[in-house]
């Protein structure tokens, strides 16, 4: 009897012994991480709540991380990488596995902190060719210190936050010059360029002919040894079209009653000049022919029209308010006419011009310089081509047509009688006119008849120059 009372003694002491074991051991865990619980490589086994949060505090401190050239050393301030709490900490007590809440302001933070850093920059330069007067060569290329900010944020950030890396080069995150002296497409330039500068170039502009330098060839091409049809078009405009058109070049006028010669600037419609752009294209393509050396190039205007203004022109004399006509030197056609008002507003301007076309049965319309409108029938109109104040030709609004009006009224242009800026011809005469003229033909008109005129002048002026 004794023995079963401490049997059943025994046993209850070990239910109650095992009953607060249990117990205790839930009362503990509710304040303590399982055994075996890790989180960032540290072991959390058995650890309270403040004891892991002192020991991940110490794993997530803001560290520095260096960044180095040379001489140089860039320090960047790295945040801490997760957002710790206690509160997270004791949500996870029962995981054996302990997750962290990631610092989502991370990147921004490691951004922000590399925007302070000021690192000297350079982007290189390509490797180039380069013309020394005689040969073209292959000038090497200078090394970049331009950084691919993109590249360099998402490595630092990356080997940060895994906490790989504390030193950087900033030499692996430098962007390299495209091209180098090694280039294979620069070598072949090379060879290219200097077989074309080498190469005789003859241009056939109207029967002139013009032989190209190597400066010349050598300039169209870039520091690639590409050729651009930019390049020769510009050489184009500035150096040979000045050089052998007549568009920009002064007109020479004999006057018929004294034999003196006087100068006038060209119109810009009298002549020819080289088409720059057909032109530019055809020589790129010619060029790198290598059997061909005679290049001719396209023209625009009349090949036939020289400077020296001698068989057809005509002759409009302010002065003594006449026209006269002249075909093949020889006088064909001598009129009375009425300029423009005495007024530099509607003035008849002096200078070289040409007809621009010729038109039957329209109407003249425009506005007077009181702002009245005017609408005038003609039968015969030869609108003039004149030199604008850029130098280009335009078409004035001016031109040579029939009138009745009384032509024996002397100084008519004076009075209402006077113009818009048109010549006004006696009907019988414009007949005439009209059969003698054509599409081009020079008009010289002379004379400084409006000198003490009132207002200003619409239109430039050209009194012509003197010459002999």
């Amino acid at each position: 009897m004794k023995l079963l009372k401490r049997k059943a003694f025994l046993f209850t002491g070990v239910a109650v012994l095992a009953f607060l074991s249990i117990g205790g051991y839930q009362i503990y865990r509710k304040s303590h991480f399982a055994w075996g619980a890790t989180v960032l490589g540290k072991s959390l086994s058995l650890k309270s709540v403040n004891e892991a949060y002192d020991i991940l505090q110490k794993a997530n401190q803001p560290l520095k991380m260096e960044i180095v050239e040379r001489n140089e050393t860039y320090t960047v301030k790295i945040p801490a990488k997760y957002r710790l709490t206690k509160e997270l900490l004791r949500k996870q007590l029962p995981n054996k596995t302990v997750e962290l809440t990631k610092n989502s302001e991370f990147a921004k933070e490691v951004e922000k902190s590399l925007s302070k850093l000021d690192f000297k920059e350079y982007p290189g330069e390509n490797a180039k060719l380069n013309f020394t007067g005689n040969a073209w060569e292959i000038v090497p290329e200078v090394k970049s210190t331009k950084i691919d900010h993109k590249k360099l944020k998402a490595t630092l950030t990356k080997d940060a936050f895994a906490g790989e890396v504390k030193i950087l080069k900033l030499s692996q995150f430098f962007i390299p010059v495209k091209v180098t002296a090694n280039d294979p497409t620069l070598k072949k330039n090379l060879k290219n360029a200097n077989k074309l500068t080498q190469k005789q170039v003859i241009l056939s502009v109207n029967d002139q002919k013009v032989e190209l330098t190597k400066d010349t060839l050598a300039s169209f091409l870039n520091i690639e040894g590409n050729l651009r049809v930019e390049k020769i078009a510009a050489y184009l405009t500035d150096k040979l079209n000045p050089k052998v058109s007549t568009f920009d070049k002064d007109v020479l006028w004999t006057n018929p009653s004294d034999g003196r010669i006087y100068k006038f600037l060209n119109n810009h419609a009298w002549g020819w000049d080289i088409k720059i752009k057909e032109a530019a294209m055809l020589l790129q393509k010619d060029l790198v022919n290598e059997t061909k050396q005679t290049i001719d190039l396209p023209i625009d205007g009349d090949p036939k029209q020289d400077t020296k203004i001698t068989g057809d022109f005509i002759w409009i004399n302010l002065l003594d308010q006449t026209m006269y006509v002249y075909r093949n030197g020889s006088k064909v056609v001598s009129t009375r006419i009425i300029s423009g008002r005495n007024n530099k507003g509607t003035a008849t301007v002096p200078g070289f011009h040409t007809i621009g076309y010729k038109k039957t049965d329209t109407k003249l319309e425009g506005e007077m310089l009181d702002g009245s409108k005017y609408s005038v029938p003609v039968k015969y109109f030869e609108p003039l081509q004149s030199r604008g104040a850029n130098g280009k030709f335009y078409y004035t609004g001016i031109g040579i047509h029939d009138s009745d009006k009384n032509y024996s009224l002397v100084d008519a242009w004076m009075t209402n009688a006077g113009s818009n800026g048109c010549i006004n011809t006696p009907p019988d005469a414009m007949e005439q006119v009209w059969a003698q003229t054509y599409d081009g033909i020079p008009v010289i008109i002379t004379g400084d008849l409006y000198a003490n005129s009132p207002g200003n002048y619409d239109k430039p002026v050209d009194l012509g120059e003197l010459v002999s």
